[in-house]
């Protein structure tokens, strides 16, 4: 079985016809962008990323031998990864010993007063 199908269902698609019909589905759909089997691909692979799956999993579905060619992927969501919060952050600080509750942040002060002359106006 192929993800692809030819005319018959054991025989794929050859690749130039595949990489024709993306490129034709792009032109239809208005992108600018150049598109290819390979950006069906990686977007398969970055909306895997983005749903919590593992890197692990991903490799093994899109067939890499070496988990190094799978961390690629690691750079497409580093808003995402950055945005992840520490463990540290998880911490019950507040059962540590010695910990104070830190003051409250002081309001704005407000600006001074501006200096009038004589007349009224500022100097």
């Amino acid at each position: 079985m192929y993800l692809f199908p030819g005319r018959t269902s054991d025989v794929p698609l050859s690749s130039i016809t595949i990489q024709k019909m993306c490129k034709q589905a792009a032109l239809a759909a208005g992108l600018n962008k150049r598109v290819s089997p390979h950006t069906l691909r990686h977007s398969f692979a970055t909306g895997l990323l983005e749903a919590g799956v593992d890197l692990l999993t991903i490799g093994r579905l899109l067939g890499h031998k070496s988990f190094m060619t799978t961390m690629v992927y690691l750079h497409v969501r580093r808003p995402h990864l950055e945005s992840t919060p520490s463990p540290i952050d998880w911490l019950p600080v507040r059962q540590l010993p010695g910990w104070k509750t830190p003051p409250p942040p002081a309001p704005p002060q407000a600006p001074p007063p501006r200096q009038t002359g004589d007349n009224g106006t500022p100097d």
